[in-house]
């Protein structure tokens, strides 16, 4: 029988989730677009957002992704798109940075992170971008436990296979 050597976390509600309203950060992302683009109609918007989160499931592909796909969604000129992506890519991360920290992490899991940081070496493998995930890990004090951070630009398999690689072990351990 295989033993678990490495620990692969995902951020989003695995990490940031409030224990008794079962929220987390990934609630608080899917909100802060309504703030980062108040100028659409909310049911409007949020059908763009729908089909947005299947196409990038999995990782394959970012909030720049999304914030792309809603200016086209809605007619802006190309010439004005990679400006404004930049722009409300900065504001979201922004919104959901206060939301991570307002939500926090949990007295248990900041028990468990201890624990198992003593017990092996803990990754964080996450389709937000790298820089992202590392400004929320030290907004909430928890950088320490991980032995390494991967976001995007990578994809979460290509991130695991590096990891993988990196700890030498097979993906079962």
């Amino acid at each position: 029988m295989k033993t678990t050597r490495v620990l692969v976390l995902d951020f989003d509600n695995c990490i940031v989730l409030n224990e008794r309203t079962r929220t987390g950060s990934e609630e608080a992302k899917d909100e802060a677009w309504f703030r980062v683009f108040p100028e659409y109609d909310k049911d409007k918007l949020e059908a763009v957002l729908k089909v947005m989160r299947q196409e990038i499931a999995g990782g394959k592909g970012d909030r720049k992704d999304i914030a792309e796909a809603i200016f086209r969604h809605f007619g802006r000129p190309d010439a004005e798109i990679a400006g404004e992506v930049a722009r409300r890519c900065e504001a979201f991360n922004a919104v959901t940075q206060d939301s991570v920290k307002r939500i926090g992490v949990s007295r248990r899991a900041i028990v468990a992170l201890s624990e198992f940081s003593l017990l092996m070496p803990i990754y964080v493998n996450t389709a937000t971008p790298i820089e992202a995930i590392v400004e929320s890990l030290k907004l909430l004090k928890i950088e320490h436990f991980f032995k390494g951070v991967y976001g995007r630009p990578g994809t979460k398999l290509d991130n695991l296979k590096a990891i993988i690689t990196l700890e030498a072990v097979t993906p079962a351990e």
